[in-house]
């Protein structure tokens, strides 16, 4: 049959007129439809991942882990969400001390932290899979501020580069001090690192398989309360709902902390509504116009079923490394 068609094409112009407009045609068709596909995943992979909703709010999302910023509040952190559930505490907990922000270390400044840091607009430059915010110069402390966060679709994380620049004219030595809040409750641990440093706390902790281990009981918080600690293997996990919140950053060892701070310190209020995560960079010298570069690493996770959320168990510690990796 198909010898007798090929020999009805050789001997039928018309039929080989007819198949060779075809044949063009289902070329122009081809080559259309794949440089339309193409364009699509051109313009898929260029499109920010980083999203502007409102008032100053940018949200991103990879897999099902989403980060919102409020550049108009200090480039706060605001949400760390998996799906719908919440890791970090929200303005119903504390008007003002709510999600994430950044410090200067040591703390030889008065309460509240610098205004234009802490709270005030920070400018925002987006770019594909990074958001970058900048803050005022400012005058009381000597310093600018910036943070730029990027979303790693390789593991569904997301890594926040903060800056510290000495714009005084006179020397500056600063440590980076990040101050994350979650709600009151849960399992929050980490390595223990070297002793013989600053090391204070009123908080009941527990080390186990050399893992230091708070676990939040409410009767136990009499007032503020605070854990001063060295750390080991540059991470800090804390676990509530089913979550595991993780952050990663350069380990530093005694010598490199700021004066009467520490690498990890963790916080309870009086009013035993939230708990601070707090993690601290190396301390350094700025002369007028140097930087402090610092990055931290966040991750959200499910924990899986198996796996109990108590002080001591192996398994915890284990999910952490596994995902630090």
């Amino acid at each position: 049959m198909l010898q007798k068609m090929n020999k009805r094409l050789l001997m039928n112009p018309n039929l080989q007129s007819c198949f060779k407009i075809r044949l063009i045609s289902f070329a122009i068709w081809s080559l259309l439809l794949f440089g339309t596909v193409n364009s699509y995943a051109v313009k898929q992979k260029d499109k920010p991942v980083w999203k502007a909703t409102k008032d100053g709010i940018y949200e991103a999302k990879v897999a099902d882990v989403v980060m919102a910023v409020n550049a108009h509040f200090g480039a706060r952190i605001i949400s760390f969400r998996l799906k719908d559930q919440e890791i970090l505490s929200t303005p119903s907990v504390h008007p003002e001390n709510y999600g994430s922000t950044l410090w200067l270390s040591p703390q030889n400044w008065k309460w509240p932290p610098s205004p234009v840091l802490d709270v005030a607009p920070y400018t925002v430059t987006l770019k594909k899979e990074t958001l970058t915010l900048t803050s005022g110069a400012d005058v009381q402390s000597g310093c600018q501020m910036s943070k730029s966060i990027v979303v790693n679709k390789s593991d569904s994380s997301y890594s926040i580069k903060y800056t510290i620049t000495n714009i005084s004219d006179k020397d500056k030595s600063v440590a980076p001090w990040e101050v994350t809040r979650v709600v009151a409750g849960g399992l929050t641990f980490f390595p223990v690192g070297t002793p013989g440093g600053f090391s204070r706390s009123n908080l009941v902790t527990e080390d186990l398989n050399d893992i230091c281990w708070f676990q939040y009981q409410h009767e136990l918080v009499t007032g503020h309360q605070k854990l001063f600690r060295n750390g080991a293997e540059g991470w800090l996990a804390h676990c509530n709902h089913g979550l595991i919140f993780i952050k990663q950053f350069p380990d530093i060892g005694i010598e490199q902390e700021a004066p009467h701070e520490t690498e990890i310190e963790l916080y309870t209020n009086k009013e035993k509504t939230y708990i601070e995560l707090e993690n601290q960079g190396g301390y350094k010298t700025l002369r007028p116009g140097e930087s402090i570069k610092w990055i931290v690493k966040w991750y959200l996770r499910q924990i899986p079923s198996p796996i109990q959320i108590k002080p001591g168990n192996v398994d915890l510690s284990q999910l952490v490394r596994t995902t630090v990796r």
